[in-house]
């Protein structure tokens, strides 16, 4: 079909002339080389018409015509690129297209974790439902150690128990000599939360404590491992709606990492820490003493973090509290 095409084309006409010019006499073989250049002659017409169409769409004040490209015109072209290439770059870069950005990549963070669930789900594990509305999975390797945080807790009740009994037999009338009985008592705390329930006396664990003082959060001491700490404590505003003021108004200990909404930045170096607010001890309806539970190292003292949440260990803590209030009314004495 081919050769007899080319063989029409070769009867006359600039077909037949121009294959005279080059002096082929098979006939099989111009009519091949016509038929190469007749599809070469329709490739650049429809590649052309293309080109034009293409043209024409353009948007702008400042477009590229045929003409443009026929003649050369490459200062004016290479402009036009560049205008071009500027658009397309406030186009990327505006600040609606970073917010959808970063949009999107919290909806794939939270779809990889809701899938992460849905994982474990069908594994057949458990959850602890942890405050505010968390889930923790209850892993095998949590459940080994369980019996490990029972016996940590019972220890550490038992120390504060004790603990507590002797400072209740110690206070006086003496409100000075209450301050330093309530700050070696807070102390004494601090060193049974390292020591007895996450079995450390090193620098991996701290309990600090605030009062409420001039409408701020402010340190009252802090405990490192079996040492009282220098380290600065951030001062947080009261009403910042931060982890503080969320806890007094759950009347529940809360876990930083669970609840990023009330993590008022401190420029923490620690890991994780959960935050206990005593809610019956308030000046002017605010919440007056707080406790904090930092950790470093999360894959080896983060379970115990979660237990205690969850064996909400604030209730604990808020019997002993109680207990020293009845004897010496700690807002009036730390004011």
């Amino acid at each position: 079909m081919i050769l007899g095409a080319a063989g029409a084309f070769s009867t006359g006409g600039m077909g037949k002339t121009f294959i005279s010019y080059l002096s082929i006499q098979k006939e099989h073989v111009s009519g091949i080389l016509l038929t190469l250049i007749i599809g070469l002659i329709l490739s650049v017409y429809i590649s052309f018409k293309k080109l034009c169409v293409l043209l024409k769409e353009q948007s702008g004040e400042k477009v590229i015509r045929v003409l443009d490209i026929v003649l050369g015109y490459h200062e004016f072209i290479k402009q036009y690129y560049e205008n071009r290439l500027n658009d397309t770059k406030d186009i990327v870069e505006s600040e609606k297209i970073k917010q959808k950005n970063k949009e999107l990549e919290q909806k794939e963070e939270y779809l990889i974790e809701f899938e992460r669930r849905m994982l474990d789900q069908k594994k057949g594990l458990l959850f602890f439902k942890l405050p505010e509305q968390s889930e923790i999975p209850v892993t095998n390797s949590f459940i080994r150690k369980m019996p490990m945080y029972v016996d940590n807790i019972c220890k550490f009740k038992s120390d504060v128990d004790r603990l507590t009994k002797e400072f209740c037999e110690k206070f006086s009338q003496d409100k000075e000599d209450n301050k330093e009985l309530l700050k070696a008592y807070f102390v004494g705390i601090g060193m049974y939360v390292s020591n007895d329930l996450f079995g450390s006396s090193g620098t991996n664990i701290r309990t600090h404590f605030r009062i409420l003082r001039n409408g701020q959060h402010v340190k009252y001491t802090a405990v490192l491992g079996s040492i009282i700490s220098n380290d600065k404590i951030t001062e947080i505003p009261q009403n910042s709606n931060s982890m503080i003021d969320r806890s007094f108004q759950l009347k529940k200990s809360l876990i930083a990492s669970l609840n990023p909404e009330y993590n008022y930045d401190t420029k923490t170096k620690w890991d994780d820490y959960m935050t206990i607010t005593y809610y019956n001890l308030k000046s002017c309806d605010e919440p007056f003493l707080s406790m904090a539970i930092s950790i470093k190292y999360v894959e080896q003292y983060g379970d115990m973090l979660y237990f205690l949440n969850f064996y909400k260990i604030e209730e604990c803590m808020d019997s002993y509290i109680k207990m020293i209030d009845r004897k010496c009314d700690i807002v009036n004495t730390l004011k």
